[in-house]
């Protein structure tokens, strides 16, 4: 192609008969040097219009350009130094929306919460040329490749800046897709995506908003005092404001089948009070619950912690006195030495459980967080206010028929009730201990009176061997 007389060709334009353009200035507007077509009283003339004329005008039209986030852009590179304006730009959708989390509560109500803003993408529609003189579709398809697409733009350390209308919006190419129509092959049509970084807004004021501010209208005024009522109910003290009731039903799971024999299974995360060691360092404080309420689904009490660590020591002391009776005449040396060390080993673990276990409720924090679940826990019994009362005790979850935890409800000096709690220390009783040492001794005497009887038995065939040999010898002699 020799001659380009396409859109931007350098040589003069002729208008319409009789039509021509002028340069104009309008008032309250940023641009200067605009275009205007004027009716010519002569239709006979044909007036031109030059390149020059069109270059000092300001025409505004979308343009595309490549903007290097480094100092230095890439050497010979000049779609760095210069406009892509081969495109028509049709329209623009500029999409803004919030990160929210909706949460559906009992009844009508829900809750939101907001943390800050999605990442924009802005959509461009436009047409590209596809003529003998303009080929934008091809051109475009080549810029978007090389240059444009997020991948190319992040690999040359490089941003996209479209400017349209009085906005220039700097970010990243994610998606384009042309579209071409066999009613006409001399344009397309054409869509891409932007990952907006930033959009700034160029001439005016900044708070142009306060051009368009007017007096509320009654109706709005009553409207904001209805919605400061709906609002006041969030109060803390107001809490069945907040949440409507609704009746619901259930159907309880049947019950579990009774255990045999064996390990009783403790409530999952009430195995106990022992405490987390690095290189036998103590790493954690008294478990204490966090919150003034019993128990939820996430953590045990701290009652539920001293009532799971209890049965656990109870059923540490089962465990023993089931190995302390068990007979151990029809053993073997084998089965002697692992029933010794499986009452040894037990009996150890007993031990260390009930030391954890009263350093635990000597703690002064564990009894105040028992004293305040206590109180949690009558007030919902009692909303009107708490009895007095003394000398008072909780059963045990696991064991109904013992007492393990006592209190007295008393006033402080401010006139609050506070409860002063007991938790008595765990022991090993007179007669499981003397079932053990018992155990232990029948055992070594068994182990002994065996070693005796090989040790008899071994003198017994040295000596009937010493005697096969002496009397072989006097018949030799």
């Amino acid at each position: 192609m020799s001659v380009y007389l396409g859109v931007y060709n350098e040589k003069e334009v002729m208008t319409h008969r009789g039509i021509a353009m002028e340069k104009t200035v309008e008032t309250g507007t940023q641009q200067k040097n605009l275009l205007k077509f004027k009716d010519l009283k002569d239709k006979r003339l044909r007036p031109l219009i030059s390149q020059d004329t069109l270059k000092d005008a300001d025409i505004n039209v979308a343009q595309i350009r490549m903007v290097s986030t480094i100092n230095k852009a890439p050497n010979g590179k000049n779609i760095f130094n210069n406009s892509f304006v081969g495109f028509i730009l049709t329209g623009v959708t500029e999409t803004h929306s919030e990160k929210v989390e909706i949460i559906p509560l009992p009844g009508d109500t829900f809750a939101s919460y907001f943390f800050g803003a999605q990442p924009r993408q802005y959509s461009f529609q436009g047409i590209l040329l596809n003529t003998e003189q303009d080929k934008w579709r091809d051109a475009f398809e080549e810029l978007y490749n090389e240059y444009l697409r997020g991948t190319a733009s992040a690999r040359n350390f490089s941003i996209v800046q479209v400017s349209y209308d009085n906005r220039v919006v700097s970010g990243w190419l994610t998606s384009f897709s042309q579209q071409v129509n066999s009613n006409s092959d001399l344009y397309s049509s054409f869509n891409f995506t932007m990952l907006v970084s930033r959009s700034d807004i160029f001439g005016g004021s900044k708070k142009l908003y306060e051009n368009y501010l007017a007096k509320l209208n009654g109706n709005l005024e009553q409207a904001a005092k209805l919605l400061n009522s709906d609002y006041s109910v969030l109060n803390k003290d107001n809490i069945d404001g907040v949440i409507k009731k609704v009746n619901t039903a259930f159907v309880s799971a049947p019950p579990a089948p009774k255990r045999g024999k064996g390990k009783r299974r403790r409530a999952d995360g009430c195995g106990g009070v022992k405490r987390n060691t690095t290189a036998s360092t103590n790493t954690q404080q008294a478990n204490v619950t966090q919150s003034n309420a019993l128990s939820d689904a996430a953590k045990c009490s701290t009652i539920e912690t001293v009532d799971a660590a209890n049965a656990n020591i109870e059923e540490l002391k089962r465990d023993l006195n089931t190995l302390t009776v068990k007979p151990v005449a029809g053993m073997t040396d084998k089965q002697l030495k692992k029933h010794q060390k499986d009452i040894t080993d037990k009996n150890t673990e007993l031990n260390s459980a009930i030391q954890e276990y009263n350093n635990f409720v000597k703690d002064s924090k564990v009894k105040e967080s028992v004293g305040a679940e206590i109180l949690v826990s009558l007030q919902a019994k009692e909303p009107e206010g708490i009895t007095l009362r003394h000398n008072q005790n909780i059963k045990s979850h696991h064991n109904k028929d013992k007492t393990l935890i006592g209190y007295n409800l008393n006033n402080d000096a401010k006139g609050n009730t506070a409860a002063e709690v007991t938790i008595p220390q765990a022991s090993v009783s007179k007669d499981l201990t003397d079932e053990v040492r018992n155990s232990q001794a029948a055992v070594e005497k068994l182990q002994e009176e065996r070693r005796l009887a090989t040790v008899a038995k071994d003198a017994d065939k040295n000596k009937k061997n010493n005697s096969i040999y002496f009397q072989d010898n006097q018949e030799k002699s």
